[in-house]
């Protein structure tokens, strides 16, 4: 996941579904951020990865997530108190 967004001003954010590209429209607001729609490749992948590109997709798409980092982990938290947990990736 990349944001490029000053805190409080409109931006970018860009990243893998797993299988599908996405970019979606983002704020920052201290420990929030605020997806917009998101946008994605249409590449078909196997049935497993593309059930957590869904999952995912729900999660970060049109919502208010709370974000918190320590040790290089990100972690995303929605409303409802579910979870995404980030950690860079290192190039095949």
């Amino acid at each position: 996941l990349r944001i490029d967004a000053p805190a409080g001003t409109a931006g970018t954010a860009a990243g893998n579904l797993g299988c599908n590209s996405f970019s979606a429209p983002v704020t920052l607001h201290g420990d929030r951020i605020d997806f917009g729609e998101l946008r994605t490749t249409k590449m078909a992948c196997d049935s497993a990865r593309m059930a957590f590109e869904r999952t995912l997709s729900r999660l970060l798409g049109g919502r208010t997530l709370t974000k918190t980092s320590e040790d290089g982990k990100l972690t995303l938290t929605t409303s409802h108190g579910d979870r995404v947990n980030l950690t860079r990736s290192t190039p095949e």
